[in-house]
């Protein structure tokens, strides 16, 4: 690793040497040389000069450059990137309302327009510093200081109080007590879009001194300005202990109610993350019953225990899910003895949706112990369920040669799609006397009186389902809140979030329901 930095350094050089061999100033500057000067790692080389993007470009014609903003550009080199920016000076207008830059050739006037004094230090390809603001000074005393006057720098650009508290992270260093006060009475913060204030953010929980960078967020009363995470800045301040990013996040989605998907990026595995909060948010008490425990796996349910231990909703539970998560029969659908492969070679191959049916009839009954995780007995299950479905087209069990999406040649005339095919079929002689016109209407008739009552029967059962349903699901909810001592205390919120979710899970593994979960597909 510290020969890799020590090659991007070499190379930044060529870049330099290249600037000025070309009639321009360049030098390094920002975290390179402040983390150079404490002799620490630095991720990013950035690299101040006279030329202009245009300039960069024709001097570096065999390299990619992609512009980034007005003034800065990407320059790579080999595996290498850099930053290259052009000097630049900041006018304030006569109201001092308003901030313009324009280029300029001074290296003092972009040193000038930074935000603090230790980003304010310039270096030579030769070593030297060139430090017009005291910057050195300022990192021998660990000290984070404003460049000018602190509260117009901050209402400038308010993402600079988020970079305060990140070189805190980073650094240890403290906050120079007039940028402090800055930061304490500045407002604009919460007019810093999400995504941006979320980079920032990362840095600073995943920063080695994040603990200290924490208390300054409080202190400052800047955490409320922070969508989301603010609350949950405040609880871990109070009580506070290491933890992993997506720790911190769990429990602030789970305050919240709900995930942002933009801070959500933050996160090192967002698919977990998600599950997570789901269930924490579905059972604050962490009572995982056996669907839960299948549905959701081992990993999941304890992460959500934990959050809900950091809440202060749950117990520690850590041993007692994973004892009960091994007694499961199976742990993923691959335990399964009998796989989808088994039921499509009973069916020659047929693909289709039923196929995840089958399987999740299986699961379901494998889960409950009501059938044993053993090849033979799945397979005579699953021949059951497939002639029940007019599957069965390979094997012993084979009924017929027919596709499974064929008509039968025994179906009666109204059966058939259209009238006409069928005397067409049977030969018979079509004529267009009013007996057989009315004749076909009759047949019609009757067809479409048999389509409508097939209609009614359907939906009287789906209603009559959904109806066992919902009594099934309020009978699951009712005992996870009585085993979590919080009948009286549910709002309805929670409530409604752990009906769902049953809802959910029983629609998808009980076979009971199959007719909902077809209705919910369509």
């Amino acid at each position: 690793m510290i020969i890799q930095r020590e090659k991007y350094l070499e190379k930044g050089k060529e870049i330099l040497k290249s600037l000025i061999n070309n009639g321009c100033e360049a030098y390094f500057t920002g975290e390179v040389v402040r983390n150079k000067i404490l002799g620490i790692d630095f991720n990013i080389i950035e690299i101040c000069t006279s030329a202009t993007p245009e300039n960069v470009r024709s001097i570096f014609t065999n390299n990619r450059v992609e512009v980034i903003s007005d003034g800065l550009v990407r320059l790579y080199l080999g595996e290498f990137e850099y930053i290259v920016g052009t000097f630049k000076e900041e006018v304030r207008s006569e109201s001092r309302k308003t901030l313009q830059s324009h280029y300029s050739k001074s290296l003092v006037d972009d040193l000038h327009r930074r935000d603090f004094t230790i980003n304010a230090m310039a270096m030579s390809h030769s070593g030297k510093v060139t430090d017009v603001l005291n910057g050195y000074e300022d990192l021998q005393k660990k000290r984070i200081k404003a460049i000018g006057k602190p509260r117009l720098r901050f209402n400038e650009e308010p993402i600079r109080i988020l970079k305060a508290f990140r070189l805190v992270s980073e650094l240890g260093f403290k906050i120079d007590k007039a940028t402090y006060f800055a930061i304490r009475t500045n407002r604009q913060m919460a007019n810093i879009p999400i995504e941006i204030m979320a980079e920032e953010l990362k840095y600073i929980i995943n920063g080695p001194h994040f603990r200290k960078a924490l208390s300054y967020i409080v202190d400052s009363g800047a955490y409320r300005r922070i969508p989301v995470l603010g609350p949950e800045f405040k609880r871990l301040n109070k009580k506070y202990r290491a933890e992993s990013i997506d720790t911190i996040l769990g429990c602030a989605f789970v305050q919240n109610k709900g995930i942002d998907e933009t801070l959500l990026s933050m996160s090192n595995n967002p698919q977990t993350l998600k599950k997570v909060v789901d269930l924490a948010l579905v059972t604050p008490k962490s009572q995982y019953d056996t669907l839960l425990l299948f549905n959701y796996g081992l990993e999941v349910c304890q992460q959500a225990n934990y959050i809900n231990v950091l809440l202060g909703t749950a117990k520690r539970k850590s041993r007692k899910i994973k004892k009960e998560y091994s007694l499961l029969p199976i742990k993923r659908v691959c335990d399964l003895a009998f796989k989808g492969e088994d039921i499509l070679k009973l069916t020659n191959n047929l693909e289709g949706p039923y196929i995840q049916e089958v399987l999740d009839e299986i699961i379901y009954k494998v889960l409950f112990n009501q059938l044993p995780n053993d090849y033979d007995a799945i397979k005579i299950f699953t021949v059951g369920l497939l002639k029940d479905k007019g599957l069965m087209l390979s094997g012993p069990y084979r009924s017929s040669e027919r596709s499974a999406f064929e008509r039968s040649p025994e179906q009666t005339s109204y059966e058939k799609d259209n009238f006409f095919e069928y005397y067409e079929e049977k030969n018979l002689p079509i004529s267009k006397s009013v007996e057989e016109t009315s004749m076909q209407n009759k047949f019609e008739e009757y067809e479409r009186r048999l389509h409508e009552k097939d209609r009614q029967i359907a939906e009287l059962e789906i209603n009559q389902l959904e109806i066992e349903l919902q009594a099934e699901v309020k009978q699951l909810v009712t005992k996870n809140l009585t085993m979590m001592g919080e009948l009286q205390n549910a709002d309805d919120g929670a409530r409604a979030n752990l009906e769902n979710a049953y809802r959910e899970i029983l629609i998808k593994s009980n076979p009971k329901y199959k007719k909902l979960r077809e209705k919910n597909n369509e």
